[in-house]
């Protein structure tokens, strides 16, 4: 679980970027990436 990229477990949380150039770089909602770690976390409680 834990080797999940940042951007893609932050994305996952709704968390907003607040740095304004880590921002402007996280242009993607990074849906399927995001789907397997939720997936992964599924497979992982049940």
């Amino acid at each position: 679980m834990a080797d999940a990229p940042r951007a893609v477990m932050e994305a996952a949380l709704a968390h907003t970027v607040w740095n304004r150039t880590e921002a402007a770089y996280a242009r993607s909602d990074l849906f399927a990436r995001r789907r397997e770690l939720m997936d992964a976390w599924a497979a992982y409680v049940s």
